[in-house]
Parts: C-alpha cells; structure tokens; sequence
C-alpha cells in the first residue's frame, strides 16, 4: 500500500513497491531484500511540524543485484506517476547494497539523514539521476518541514544524506554530491556523457507561490571524501575519469 499526503488527507492506494517486475525497486532472480526497524532511531520535532516520534528508522540490506523502476497512484482525481518526479528517500531510511550490480534508472534523490552503502562487493550503475544532499532547509507548506540540519543532528542522524562507497560507482547519468569510502581501492567511474552538477527543486509548486520552493545547486564536480572507520579528519579526492 502506497500513502500520499496532499490537501491535508492521506491519500491511500495500492501500488508494487518491490517486485520482479514492477514497482520502485526491481529485484534480480535470487536476489534478497532483508528489511529490519528500530523505533529507537527517530526525530522529535512537534505537532505542526508532522515529525513524530512514533517514526523510526527503516534499514534496508539488498544482496545479488537490483535495479530501480517506477509506480503510479491515483491522488484525488490526479495520476501520479514517480517516473516523472525526483523520488525522494527521507532521513528514515538507509539502504546497503551487497554482493551484486544495482542499476537506477529513474530520478532518486538522498534527503539529509538518509543513507546509501555500496559495499567492497557491489557495484552501482547510474544511468538516470542520483542527487545526494549535502544539506537542506525546508521552507515551511502548511506548518509542515523537512527536519533541518540542528533536529536530526540533535538526534543523533547525519546531518547530510551519507552516500558511502566501498565498491564500484559507474555513473553514466546525472549524479550530484558528497561521496564517503571506508576502504582503499573503492572507485567511482565517469565517462563522457556524465552530468557531475545539478539544480534541482524540492517542495510544493504552484498557488502556494514560489515562497515554497527550495532550489538547491550542487557544484560541479563528485567528489570522494576518505576515511577510516575510526577517523575524524578526512581529505577529498576526484573521482576516475574514463
């Protein structure tokens, strides 16, 4: 079941989320998905803001290959469709991607306090777009937010979306943001039909006014950030070009 929030209800529908064959995420023949939640992992903000605590912290472990796809849902007389939109993954939830190849092929973006962990033994393609946030301050819509930098910091979240590459990263789409490795020899790939920048939108549009909008511009240029485990300096390095 898909619940989407507009007007002031929730808008409940039925939609594949996971599947072979349709939904957002596209599993591989003998694939996994293993999905576990900790309550304990939450962000308090107040009534107003709709960050309850009641909302804790979805980990997410895939192994032997994915790739990503698209749903639809009807929303008040409206079609949806997220193969036309940037899909958003909040800060409760984190994915770790093992032991195979993971393809996105659509529009995802990685909001402050979400994570995605490509490990020694994965490889990550990207043939649409992935747009990693390194920070956000949401403008209010009808006494709603996105948790800011001092709330999911005050509860122990990142503070940025954590994009951690430990394995291989192909980009051969668009993809804006901060890169993480824990271990030598981990490489991100770019070739010649990459988009290392971005200017994307997040929030509501139209007559609700522009006052809603939030346009943020990454710089050009991925980076990747080093560091052990343990560290607490890190230095920044280019990605490989080929």
């Amino acid at each position: 079941m898909v619940n989407l929030y507009a007007n002031g209800t929730n808008n409940k529908g039925m939609a594949p989320v996971v599947g072979p064959d349709a939904g957002l995420l596209l599993m591989s023949e003998g694939s996994t998905l293993t999905s576990t939640y900790n309550s304990g992992e939450y962000v308090q903000g107040d009534w107003e803001s709709n960050i309850y605590r009641d909302i804790g912290k979805k980990h997410v472990v895939l192994k032997k290959g994915a790739s990503t796809g698209s749903i639809t849902i009807d929303v008040q007389g409206n079609h949806a469709d997220t193969a036309t939109v940037m899909f958003s993954v909040p800060y409760n939830y984190d994915f770790t991607l093992s032991d195979g190849e993971y393809v996105i092929k659509d529009k995802f973006r990685f909001l402050p306090g979400s994570g995605l962990t490509v490990s020694s033994d994965a490889t990550l393609v990207v043939r649409g777009t992935l747009l990693v946030y390194d920070g956000l301050t949401d403008h209010e819509f009808r006494d709603k937010f996105y948790p800011d930098a001092g709330l999911l910091g005050e509860y122990r979240f990142d503070k940025i979306a954590k994009l951690v590459v430990d394995g291989t990263m192909n980009v051969q789409g668009t993809f804006a943001g901060p890169i993480q490795t824990t271990k030598a020899g981990s490489k991100v790939i770019t070739g010649m039909g990459s988009v290392l920048s971005l200017q994307a939108k997040y929030g509501a549009d139209g007559s609700i006014g522009m006052n809603s909008i939030k346009t943020v511009t990454v710089p050009s240029g991925a980076f990747v950030r080093t560091r052990a485990p343990s560290a607490d300096r890190s230095s920044s390095v280019r990605p490989a070009m080929s």
